[in-house]
């Protein structure tokens, strides 16, 4: 069952669970009771410890079209409300925990499918998830510099040039043009591109592949290459030979080498 009301929580199988940006009307434009409600759904997938992949994606004809620029449901301007989780509250990223990227906050797989427009802080959005699967349909731009802005969670700046090259990035930024799907995989933006009625059952096989890594690998995987991306290669290192040796003492890893003696698919405790 759907949970929520701008931001929809469900379990589409065992393990995998959704979130759905819930404005179709709007182009699942971010207002501050989307984003409260998407804060409580990071939280149950970050805490759940049945849940091990993640699916985010938006409903209608968009992924996201970014911050809601006029009055949201609540009265309230929406740009400059919505970008962003108050002082104090709400997830924080592995990278800077100062800046609101939610979806690093979940200590599992995040898959953005992107099945239509991903503009403003939507593009943000997908940067800050693991995987971006995209529908032929889907577009993607920052157009945060027509607006004489920056882009609003910082991810762009930060990540886009090291996905698709700082030339194509300042491109990107600079102009502020949005991307035809085809452009956003040819550069990197995007980790898949399929048919737009494939892009579901496509990222759902996608999720089957990856939460079948044991918890304790996926959350220390997420948290070594997400903070290796601020660390130099020393620190780097030594930070993956210090989890290396605390994952020698895991119950898993006698049950990951006993599940390949036996022949049988593992039982993870996640300890």
């Amino acid at each position: 069952m759907a949970e929520g009301v701008y931001c929809l929580f469900e379990m589409m199988e065992p393990g995998i669970a959704r979130i759905t940006l819930n404005r179709p009307e709007r182009l699942n434009a971010c207002t501050p009771a989307m984003h409260r409600e998407l804060d409580d759904h990071v939280r149950r997938c970050r805490d759940d410890e049945s849940i091990r992949a993640v699916i985010v994606t938006g409903a209608g004809r968009a992924f996201c079209a970014g911050a809601e620029l006029v009055n949201d449901e609540e009265g309230r301007g929406g740009l400059g409300q919505a970008r962003g989780v108050p002082p104090g509250g709400g997830p924080r990223t592995y990278v800077n925990e100062a800046a609101p990227w939610e979806m690093t906050a979940i200590p599992k797989p995040v898959i953005a499918m992107i099945n239509g427009p991903a503009v403003g802080w939507g593009a943000e959005v997908t940067l800050h998830c693991d995987l971006r699967i995209a529908s032929t349909n889907a577009r993607i731009g920052w157009v945060f510099s027509q607006r004489s802005l920056v882009p609003d969670t910082g991810a762009g700046p930060f990540l886009l040039p090291r996905l698709a090259g700082l030339d194509n990035a300042l491109e990107i930024l600079y102009s502020g043009e949005v991307l035809s799907a085809e452009r956003a995989r040819e550069i990197g933006i995007f980790t898949h591109l399929v048919p737009h009625e494939e892009l579901e059952a496509f990222t759902l096989g996608i999720a089957r592949k990856l939460a079948r890594c044991a918890p304790l690998s996926a959350a220390h995987i997420k948290r070594l290459a997400w903070r290796g991306l601020s660390q130099d290669l020393e620190a780097s290192l030594l930070e993956c030979t210090r989890t290396l040796n605390d994952l020698l003492e895991s119950d898993d890893l006698q049950e990951g080498i006993a599940a390949f003696l036996e022949r049988r698919p593992p039982e993870w405790k996640g300890r």
